[in-house]
């Protein structure tokens, strides 16, 4: 289960539209964030069919009458989560300190011909995706992981709630420069700044990997520094923005580390 050891970042990296896999995908992982473990191997196998049968509309509209007859979403490997791990207030910087990061970051990601955003569920892990290997790695594992994956997503929403930000491009007005505005939202459909639930995902991912396989931490965490600064780019955060969602989830994954679940998930499967 050892991923490729010659797998590399490349910094120029083309978007290309998603295939129709990786909406189902999508929608698999948003399923399981906000419904827990329980219900995403049935969802996961099942969804080819239900899109093939009522399309991507009515699959939503089915998904939405199905959540409502199941538990809510807990916390569980850190219960405490939302009233324990916190961030700073947020920093008033400057209009010329953040347009010139952003015309930096624009410079150093050329504009994209492609119609969609990369994701990170994408990120390889040998030959196959970080979307596949969750589902090959055991039971185990993989329910836990599932459940920190949601518990993320959860503490950053509920963070959003009191910490409210524009995007990096309204911030400097330029909103007509801001990419791909889907990906600025979190799956509730809200803007998710700061902290920023696509870094958060992203730093979260990258930091598993990099403790489950510590002899490729390095080509993780570079394809995670990549991807985040393209959220910068994109004109949807600041660094700062950015540095406080990492540090976030960093306690995060430290508390984590307490629960015997958790830690199965944080410990290194290379010697």
């Amino acid at each position: 289960m050892s991923p490729n050891g010659d797998a590399r970042v490349v910094s120029d990296h083309k978007l290309t539209p998603r295939s129709f896999y990786h909406k189902i995908g999508l929608t698999f992982v948003g399923l399981t964030i906000l419904v827990g473990f329980v219900y995403a191997g049935y969802a996961y196998y099942a969804m080819p069919v239900i899109v093939a049968e009522q399309g991507q509309k009515n699959l939503e509209a089915y998904f939405q009458e199905l959540l409502k007859t199941l538990p809510p979403f807990d916390f569980a490997i850190v219960p405490d989560a939302t009233e324990k791990l916190v961030i700073p207030e947020q920093v008033k910087e400057s209009v010329a300190e953040l347009n010139a990061e952003f015309e930096t970051a624009r410079q150093q990601v050329p504009a994209s011909d492609g119609t969609d955003i990369e994701w990170i569920y994408d990120m390889p892990v040998g030959d196959i995706t970080y979307l596949e290997y969750t589902n090959e790695v055991p039971r185990e594992m993989q329910d836990p992981l599932l459940q920190m994956h949601g518990e993320v997503e959860l503490l950053v929403a509920e963070k959003n709630k009191q910490y409210t930000q524009t995007s990096l491009a309204s911030r400097v007005g330029r909103e007509s420069d801001l990419r791909f505005p889907e990906a600025l939202k979190n799956k509730a459909g809200e803007v998710s700044v700061y902290p920023s639930q696509r870094v958060a995902e992203a730093y979260f991912i990258g930091e598993v990997m990099a403790r489950q396989f510590p002899e490729q931490a390095t080509f993780y965490r570079d394809y995670v520094e990549s991807y985040i600064q393209k959220g910068v780019a994109y004109g949807h955060y600041s660094s700062l923005d950015a540095d406080m969602t990492m540090m976030l989830v960093a306690d995060y994954l430290t508390a984590a580390e307490q629960n015997e679940q958790g830690k199965l998930v944080l410990t290194a499967l290379e010697q």
